[in-house]
């Protein structure tokens, strides 16, 4: 399933350099935050590179589409980035004695 999906991958991502339009396949990326778009573009460049030269193996730049995907759900939900950038508290434990020593 996935070495069938490499080919799509990659004619959508050398589209979305060549194009002023955002391929269908990549709109999510309209979601990503300026700072992390412009991380996406390095990432999805050296991944695209590095596909193009290895013919045949897309596993890099499909984990680096998954990965920003997933990055752009989380900048388009407000609620879940504050969640997710609020430090969480620290727990403080108490020793557990058994009753039975």
């Amino acid at each position: 399933m996935v070495a069938a999906a490499i080919p799509q991958l990659r004619k959508g991502a050398q589209r979305f350099f060549t194009s002023d339009r955002t391929p269908p396949e990549l709109e999510w990326v309209n979601d990503l935050s300026p700072l992390h778009f412009r991380l996406f573009v390095v990432d999805l460049h050296d991944a695209l590179s590095g596909t193009l030269i290895h013919k045949g193996n897309g596993e890099r730049l499909r984990e680096v589409l998954e990965d920003w995907r997933a990055t752009a759900e989380v900048d388009a939900d407000p609620a879940l980035s504050k969640k997710l950038k609020t430090p969480r508290q620290k727990k403080t434990y108490r020793e557990w004695r058994s009753s039975a020593a």
